[in-house]
């Protein structure tokens, strides 16, 4: 039992001492521009689906979560093909 407080202690030192790299809610979700993320799809030639349909008494709800994320820059509609 005493092994585990030492341990406890240690991880709640070190996330003390790093807390700035952690989220503090939601809103606060870090962004950085050191790497640019992209997907080699090789020569496959873009295909187009249509989005799977949201149960409508979900719909107004996830309208809202995408404007939010859209707000916050988490995410932005697609240029792809």
């Amino acid at each position: 039992m005493v092994e585990i407080r030492l341990k406890f202690k240690e991880i709640a030192s070190l996330l003390r001492d790093f807390e700035d790299i952690f989220s503090k809610n939601e809103d606060n979700i870090g962004l950085t521009h050191l790497i640019k993320h992209s997907i080699d799809t090789g020569t496959a030639k873009p295909i187009k689906q249509p989005p799977r349909r949201v149960p409508l008494a979900f719909a107004d709800k996830e309208r809202e979560i995408v404007q939010q994320m859209e707000r916050r820059c988490i995410i932005r509609k697609s240029t792809s093909p």
